[in-house]
């Protein structure tokens, strides 16, 4: 009896630290939350899609919007399976529309330009069209650059901004897909390219380059914009359209799993998320001017609110911003008080 008693003591005690344990697995899960800061500037943050729970490495990379409720998610990690979803929050690999197995690819981007999806067939490969079941529809032929890491469709003309690599020369080039596609090259001669995106207004391409985030005329190739090196692996990026004191802001996704607003003109950083695994690409959202980050585990959706977006076209004034100047001259109240 006494053995049986110790035996059922032992069973339990194992049995409490197997519970305890996970308890403690889950309040140590990393993920990635809005500061007080962000909520205050009016950003709202939901997971679109889980694709690896629990993972903290290198998760999904390319997101681009294929059509109306149709989004691709290229997840690299665990299983190299390219995904279609509906254009919902709260979804997983079971709730793909379609999945679709993949060669090893590396870490490619994807991107939305004129209502299509554009992306790699592998990395250091070709430029390919894909359609709303993820699949390559054409390549773009004519255009003798292989694909990197970053890539961003212009709003404004339907192109293609990316980051290439021929010869062992890191360019951003600017492609036209029409027919069989062509390219130009906007700037050459970097040491390495990765995360990318153009402003609203189709005229700047921003650029991760050394730790640090460039800008450059897309026309002339001449730079604008530098932000000098900032720490903790800045990566994917969008350009806030807002009519408020946002506007022309940057989303700075790092690695270190933080997301900043950047001010292009200041130069001030201020973080708006914070706790998340491991940051990398960013991707617009064309129909609601959200923000799609990547992290290991999931990917998430970044909004700022009314008559803000975040990479996409200049949202349309409401009624109320046109209530007069105060409610503008409150905003930028705000946003002294905040980033001051």
């Amino acid at each position: 009896m006494k053995l049986q008693i110790t035996t059922i003591t032992l069973f339990l005690g194992i049995t409490l630290l197997a519970i305890v344990a996970g308890m403690g697995t889950t309040a140590n899960a990393q993920t990635l939350t809005l500061t007080s800061d962000g909520i205050n500037l009016g950003f709202t943050l939901s997971t679109f899609a889980t694709l690896n729970p629990g993972y903290n490495g290198f998760g999904p990379f390319g997101v681009a919007l294929a059509g109306p409720d149709r989004v691709l998610v290229e997840n690299v990690e665990n299983d190299n399976t390219r995904y279609v979803f509906h254009d919902v929050d709260g979804q997983t690999r079971g709730s793909a529309i379609t999945s679709t197995t993949m060669n090893p690819t590396g870490a490619l981007a994807y991107a939305t330009a004129g209502g299509l999806a554009y992306g790699g067939t592998t990395q250091f490969g070709q430029f390919a069209q894909y359609d709303t079941s993820g699949n390559v529809s054409k390549v773009l032929t004519g255009v003798p650059e292989t694909t990197l890491r970053g890539m961003w469709g212009n709003p404004v003309n339907g192109h293609v901004l990316a980051t290439s690599q021929m010869n062992s020369q890191f360019s951003i080039i600017d492609i036209d897909p029409n027919g069989t596609g062509s390219s130009r090259t906007v700037r050459s001669g970097f040491s390495d390219l990765d995360g990318l995106t153009v402003s609203p207004d189709g005229k700047t391409v921003y650029v991760e380059s050394a730790q640090s985030i460039l800008g450059f005329d897309i026309a002339t190739g001449n730079a604008v914009f530098n932000s000098g090196v900032l720490a903790g692996g800045p990566d994917g990026m969008g350009v806030v359209s807002s009519n408020n004191q946002l506007n022309g802001d940057l989303i700075v996704n790092f690695n270190n799993g933080f997301v900043d607003l950047l001010d292009p003109t200041t130069l001030q950083l201020t973080v708006i998320a914070s706790g998340g695994t491991r940051g990398d690409y960013a991707s617009p959202d064309p129909t609601n001017g959200t923000l799609f980050l990547d992290y290991s585990e999931a990917v998430y959706r970044l909004s700022c609110g009314p008559d803000c977006s975040l990479g996409g076209d200049t949202p349309e004034p409401s009624s109320l911003t046109l209530l007069g100047s105060g409610v503008v001259g409150l905003g930028g109240l705000l946003r002294r008080r905040l980033l001051g």
